[in-house]
């Protein structure tokens, strides 16, 4: 079972090129929660940022039971942000595993310095709808413009990126 790849860092982990898909890494406590909710096929961020809306409207709905008036507005706040959290990321996975035949195509964005990473955003269909899976690069500190460089033709010489 001899199979040749390639792979590149990223900011938590390592992405590994496959003939066959793109697999993440990912290290840490981190890694072990996302290897569990993808045991569990629970891999909709939208659906997690749903479970923390939940959370906190229970909490609400507690602290208004107790007339704690101002940490259920605090809590009715953090509703708001989970529920405008999940639908901005409705779309967004949290998959280690993207088979080839899946990938619809990826974009790279490069880093904005001082405001952002460089990242991977692939898109990939599963089923009907298509999913988006974000992989950040590493920053500065840790030879960002390298890696970036160095991941960017690693996915051109896949073929998986297209365009310059």
């Amino acid at each position: 079972m001899k199979a040749s790849h390639k792979s590149f860092p990223l900011k938590d982990g390592q992405c590994i090129v496959y003939p066959d898909r793109l697999e993440i890494e990912i290290s840490g406590l981190k890694g072990n929660f996302i290897r569990w909710i993808n045991r569990r096929k629970l891999t909709s961020v939208g659906f997690w940022y749903v479970m923390a809306g939940l959370g906190f409207f229970i909490a609400t709905v507690f602290s208004a039971v107790i007339d704690n008036w101002f940490l259920a507005f605090f809590f009715l706040v953090f509703v708001a942000l989970c529920v405008i959290a999940s639908w901005r990321n409705r779309q967004a996975s949290l998959r280690t595993q993207i088979p080839r035949k899946m990938i619809e195509g990826i974009d790279y964005k490069e880093a904005i310095q001082g405001e952002s990473r460089a990242r991977f955003d692939i898109y990939f269909k599963p089923q009907t709808h298509i999913r988006i899976r974000r992989l950040n690069l590493p920053g500065r500190h840790q030879q960002g413009s390298q890696v970036a460089n160095a991941a960017f033709w690693i996915l051109k010489e896949e073929g998986l990126i297209s365009k310059d």
